[in-house]
C-alpha cells in the first residue's frame, strides 16, 4: 500500500489543477475575442489606469512588453507626464537565468527574450526596492485581488521583492468573483479594466488551510 499523502500537498494539487482550469477556460474566451475588440478594451483600461492617483505620484513604474491579446500598457510611456519618470520592465537575466527589472524607454533598441517578448538590448539592472508602482499582467483577476497569470510562475517571483502597489490590468470580462489562491500569491492591490477601477477588498482568513466564508 502507498504511503498516504501529506494533505498540504494534496491541497497545492487541487490549487494548481482549478487553476489549470480556469487558465484553459480563460485563453479559449481570448481567443474568441476580434481582435477589435481586444485593442478596445485594452486602450479604455490603459485610459483609465492613466488617472490612478498612485500613478500620477510614482517616479518609478514598472510595466510590461504587452502581448497581442494584452493591453497596450507601454502606450502610457509616451503621454505627456510620462517624461518626468522612469520606467521599466522584466528582462530576462541570462547570467542569473531569470527575470529582473531593467530600465526601458519606447525608444530604446530590444531583442526577443525567452517566450518572443521584445526585452531591453542593452538591460540596465534596477532593484525592486527602487520601483514605486507595478502595473501587472494576468489571465484574470478577482474582487480580492488576486491573479491567475499564465503558468510559468515569472511574474509571482518577480513580485515577490516588490513592497510597492500592484495594480493588475484586464478586460472586465476577465475580472472573476473568486479564483483559488494560495497564502503565499502576491494579491493585487487594485484591478483596473475597461468598465471600472477596483480596490481589492481584504482576504477571508485562513482556518486549517480553508479560507472561511
Amino acid at each position: 500500500m502507498g504511503r498516504a499523502e501529506d494533505p498540504a500537498t494534496s491541497q497545492r494539487k487541487s490549487i494548481a489543477d482549478m487553476k489549470a482550469g480556469i487558465r484553459y477556460q480563460c485563453r479559449k474566451a481570448l481567443a474568441r475575442m476580434s481582435s477589435v475588440e481586444r485593442r478596445t478594451c485594452g486602450e479604455r483600461a490603459v485610459a483609465r489606469l492613466a488617472r490612478l492617483r498612485e500613478l500620477r505620484r510614482a517616479r518609478t513604474i514598472a510595466i510590461f512588453v504587452p502581448r497581442p491579446d494584452e493591453p497596450p500598457i507601454h502606450r502610457l510611456a509616451a503621454m505627456p507626464a510620462a517624461r518626468t519618470r522612469q520606467w521599466a520592465v522584466p528582462a530576462w537575466d541570462a547570467r542569473l537565468q531569470r527575470y529582473r527589472w531593467a530600465l526601458w524607454r519606447p525608444d530604446a533598441p530590444s531583442v526577443p527574450g525567452p517566450f518572443g517578448i521584445p526585452q531591453p538590448a542593452r538591460p540596465r539592472w534596477i532593484s525592486a526596492r527602487q520601483i514605486d508602482l507595478v502595473i501587472v499582467p494576468g489571465l484574470a483577476f478577482d474582487r480580492l485581488g488576486d491573479r491567475l497569470g499564465r503558468g510559468g510562475g515569472h511574474y509571482d517571483r518577480l513580485l515577490a521583492g516588490c513592497r510597492c502597489p500592484a495594480i493588475g490590468i484586464a478586460p472586465d470580462a476577465f475580472l472573476l468573483d473568486r479564483l483559488p489562491a494560495e497564502p503565499h500569491d502576491r494579491r493585487m492591490d487594485g484591478i483596473v479594466t475597461d468598465r471600472r477601477t477596483l480596490r481589492a477588498r481584504p482576504r477571508p482568513p485562513i482556518f486549517n488551510g480553508r479560507r472561511s466564508r
